[in-house]
């Protein structure tokens, strides 16, 4: 089972991530795309648990279990954030044109603001949420972290591809295949 997640996660970020630039090849992005999936797909997971096991009337998920959930997402957050600056130290050292470029343009200019915004959204907001005990044993709070682990990872994969098709004069989300690659990544992320 591991092995083939392993296998299908690493030909799917070959794929959808290193092939749209020439000549990167990377041993870190593999890892750092599966830690990604992970983590997004532990925060669907629990949000799905929340919304559909039924439960008897005033029955709540046991403490020890959200004090739990939340320690899996405390790790698989510091796991994405150790591979994804992992991923950036090893292209800024190198100082390659070719794939310092496009990694600046993901990070600067009008990505600037949805590379920040990510930055929040997966490392930020749930880590310093999640530290404290008291918001880790809330069903409410780990939802809301959760959620926006899932938001921040969208607008993650929404930064490997789109800057790349960018030409820097145009807002890429407002032309056609700009929508076209929005919608399919979010049909994605749904599926």
């Amino acid at each position: 089972m591991i092995f083939s997640y392993v296998l299908e996660n690493s030909i799917l970020a070959w794929d959808f991530g290193m092939t749209i630039i020439p000549h990167w090849e990377s041993s870190v992005f593999a890892p750092y795309y599966w830690a990604g999936n992970l983590l997004s797909g532990t925060a669907f997971l629990f949000i799905m648990a929340v919304f559909f096991i039924p439960r008897a009337p005033g029955e709540e998920i046991a403490k020890r279990h959200l004090d739990s959930i939340g320690k899996v997402f405390i790790g698989f957050i510091l796991l994405w954030v150790y591979l994804f600056w992992s991923q950036h130290i090893v292209i800024w050292y190198g100082n390659l044109p070719s794939l310092t470029g496009p990694q600046t343009k993901r990070m600067t200019g009008d990505f600037g603001p949805a590379f920040a915004l990510m930055l929040f959204t997966i490392f930020i907001i749930p880590f310093l949420t999640l530290l404290f005990r008291r918001f880790k044993l809330s069903v409410h709070i780990i939802t809301v972290a959760a959620f926006t682990i899932g938001i921040g990872v969208w607008i993650n994969r929404y930064l490997m591809i789109i800057p790349e098709f960018s030409d820097g004069r145009t807002a890429v989300f407002l032309t056609w295949p700009g929508i076209s690659l929005l919608l399919g990544g979010l049909s994605a992320t749904l599926l």
